[in-house]
C-alpha cells in the first residue's frame, strides 16, 4: 500500500512525499526478481523517468511478460507520462520485435 501511495502521490505532483514514501518501500523490498517490481515501473513512470520506468519494465519482462506486452504498454494509462520519450518508444519497438 505504501509504494501505491508513492505512485498516487506522483501521479498528484507531490514528488517530493512520493519520493519519500516510496524510498521507504523500496529499501524494505529484498527480492528484486518478484512481481513486485512492476511497482517500481509504474512508480517511475508517474514520476515521468521514462528511463528507470523502461528499466523496470525490462526487469518486469524477465520474470513475467504477459501483463508486458506492446499492446498492454501502448494503451496502459500508467505509463501516458513516458509515453512519447524515446526510451519508451525504444522499448514498444523492441517488446514488439519478441
Amino acid at each position: 500500500m505504501q509504494a501505491q501511495l508513492a505512485v498516487t502521490l506522483a501521479w498528484l505532483g507531490r514528488k517530493d512525499e512520493a519520493t519519500k514514501q516510496f524510498a521507504r518501500y523500496d529499501a524494505a523490498m529484498r527480492d528484486r526478481t518478484s512481481p513486485a517490481w512492476l511497482t517500481h515501473a509504474h512508480f517511475y513512470a508517474a514520476m515521468g523517468d521514462a528511463k528507470r520506468a523502461v528499466a523496470a519494465i525490462r526487469d518486469t519482462r524477465k520474470i513475467n511478460a504477459m501483463w508486458m506486452t506492446e499492446s498492454i504498454l501502448s494503451r496502459d494509462p500508467r505509463f501516458d507520462l513516458i509515453r512519447g520519450h524515446p526510451e519508451f518508444k525504444a522499448l514498444l519497438q523492441e517488446v514488439a520485435r519478441k
